[in-house]
């Protein structure tokens, strides 16, 4: 059977009529398929130098596509859900570490957390250059940098989890992040070490932590 190492990150299937989960393993550099009921997971893709180290990924609206942050080789990825050939979207600057990717509700745009760079980019589903929405202060950089996104139910505004630095929101659009919240663990009472998820419904937001499993914040 297969046996998964390292995932960092999940992603599910919207339309009802498939009902699977997405993962991707950074120890095993592959990308698997698994039922959401459970089961034994699928191979998607692996074994090509684009997967090493991969983290987040992010599926199309329609269902047929992920989108893969290649965190380990600086690049962003899409592969089919059915398997196949990654083809790189982006490679090199302005990414460092992608650790992160997030698709318009459209299907259109790609948003990316890079925590190594300290910054979130747009770029077209479709592949080609990034444009920053923004780098630097107040966003840290390694474990207080980017590292996951969440985009609100207007489509208008990310919510950057930046690690020990906060949470901030920023206009998809491009501009300057506020501040939305700085949380600390309950239970070492320290500023977040590693913010690793985060996801957003029409009334709350949900961000998953090392220590707490979750925190769930209201949403105005």
């Amino acid at each position: 059977h297969t046996r998964l190492r390292t995932v960092t990150g999940v992603q599910t299937c919207a339309l009802p009529i498939y009902q699977t989960l997405y993962l991707t393993d950074y120890s095993a550099n592959a990308i698997f398929s698994l039922p959401a009921v459970g089961g034994v997971p699928t191979l998607v893709a692996s074994g090509t130098p684009e997967l090493v180290n991969t983290r987040g990924l992010a599926l199309s609206p329609d269902g047929t596509t992920l989108y893969v942050a290649g965190w380990g080789t600086g690049t962003v990825l899409s592969v089919p859900v059915t398997g196949g050939t990654p083809r790189i979207l982006h490679a090199g600057a302005p990414f460092i570490a992608p650790h992160h990717v997030l698709v318009s509700k459209d299907g259109s745009t790609l948003y990316v957390a890079d925590n190594f760079a300290g910054a979130v980019f747009s770029l077209p589903t479709s592949g080609g250059t990034p444009t920053t929405l923004f780098a630097g202060a107040p966003f840290g950089a390694n474990l207080a940098g980017p590292l996951a996104l969440a985009l609100t139910t207007d489509g208008q505004t990310l919510l950057v989890a930046c690690g020990t630095a906060g949470l901030f929101a920023l206009p998809t659009a491009g501009g300057t992040p506020t501040l939305f919240a700085q949380l600390q663990c309950l239970v070492t009472g320290q500023a977040f070490l590693l913010s690793l998820g985060i996801r957003s419904s029409s009334s709350n937001l949900t961000r998953s932590e090392e220590h707490t499993s979750e925190l769930q914040l209201p949403y105005v």
